[in-house]
Formats: C-alpha cells, structure tokens, sequence
C-alpha cells in the first residue's frame, strides 16, 4: 500500500525536475490520483476480459465475500462490485461428505430455458447464477450461503490535511492511502503526469525514481 503523501511527494519532485511548476489545488491532486489510478485499472481490467488473465496490478482488488442468498434467489452486488470472478457453493450430500462446488454462470439468453427445462433444472448439486440489472439471480433459489471472489472498484485515494499558518500540512488521520503496491507507483505517477502534462518515457522515470530514492531514502 503507497502512503499518498510519498506519492505527492514524489510526483511534485519528478515535475520539478522537468520544469512543470505544480499549481494543482488539493482536489485537483486528489482527483487526479483517483483518475490515474483508474485509467491503470481500466487498461488491465480490459485485458482481463480478452484474457482472463489477472495483472498484478488488478489483483491488489481481489476481494471475497460470504453471503446468504435471499428466499428470492436475487442478491445484490457487493458495494464495489465490478466483476465476478467466481462464486461457489459448499455441498453436503446425502452421505453427509461435503465439499466446495462452482456455481455455474448461465447467460440471459439461457436463463429463461434452464427454468423450463427438466433436464437442465438447477438443484443444490448443480447450481447456476445469472447477472441481470445489478443483481445476482440464483436457482435453486434455497441455495443458502455462498463465496464470491470478484474484482472490486479501486477507492478513491485522499491527501487529507489541516491548515497551518495558513498552509496545508498533510494529516494522515483524514487521509486514504492508495491501495497498490510500491512496484506499481511509476506505472500509475506516468499516468498522473500525463495528466498534468509530463510526458516521460519509461527509461526517464525509471532514472528519476532512482535518483529520488537516493536524495530522500524513499521506499517508492
């Protein structure tokens, strides 16, 4: 996790070193950080849906969440949802062994036969879910307790702070860090100097960052 005061930090000495005066007020930084980090997330998550295959920046936003299916069968995305990644279901039989099944996704198109169909009728052993209008649909609909890993929306980060002299002075209580790791912070600074103008090529940021390091002693 990146403390956003380094990244600040970090981002008004590489725009310095370039020459670009910083006259970002705070809710400009603030809102640009969220959108940097954003336009990461929607470059990978794209990939992820040609691929299926999880960047390492992407799976900082795994998350996993245990819920109880309403008698309905319908259950609402979690707060932060943004995609499914697979939801499962733990199954006793009859013998009393349990063990952990896959709930089956069926698309719209096939959901409304699965119900007619006898053959293809979900139960307790073979269970199925469906996306539709912000919801999750589930058949049987007595499903019960189930596990969802999904990707979740990254949080918005905030450089929080206190006025001092008149002067903002950054206050960590206020603050929300950002949620990646340190080997993701040039990756996402690129974007956010992109954003205020700064077009550097990886080689330059990479020699900047090196070069920051050894004047502060930054983990960044």
């Amino acid at each position: 996790m990146v403390n956003i005061n380094d990244f600040k930090l970090y981002t008004e000495y590489l725009s310095n070193k370039v020459q670009v005066g910083n006259t970002l007020t705070i809710p400009q930084f603030n809102q640009l950080c969220f959108q940097s980090v954003m336009q990461v997330f929607e470059k990978d998550y794209q990939t992820f849906l040609m691929t299926e295959e999880l960047s390492e920046f992407l799976r900082i936003y795994l998350n996993n969440q245990v819920s109880s299916v309403p008698a309905t069968g319908i259950l609402p995305y979690p707060a932060d949802y943004q995609h499914i990644i697979s939801i499962r279901k733990y199954y006793v039989n009859a013998k009393g062994v349990g063990k952990m099944l896959q709930v089956e996704e069926i698309k719209n198109v096939e959901w409304g036969f699965i119900q007619m169909s006898s053959l293809r009728e979900p139960t307790l052993r073979f269970p199925k879910y469906n996306e539709f209008d912000g919801v999750i649909r589930f058949l049987p609909m007595n499903l019960g307790i189930i596990e969802i890993d999904y990707i979740k929306t990254p949080d918005q980060p905030v450089w929080g702070y206190t006025m001092v002299s008149g002067r903002p002075v950054y206050d960590p209580l206020t603050s929300t860090n950002f949620e990646f790791q340190a080997y993701s912070t040039n990756i996402v600074a690129g974007v956010f100097l992109s954003l205020i103008g700064v077009n550097l090529k990886d080689s330059e940021l990479e020699r900047f960052a090196q070069q920051y390091k050894k004047e502060t002693n930054s983990a960044l």
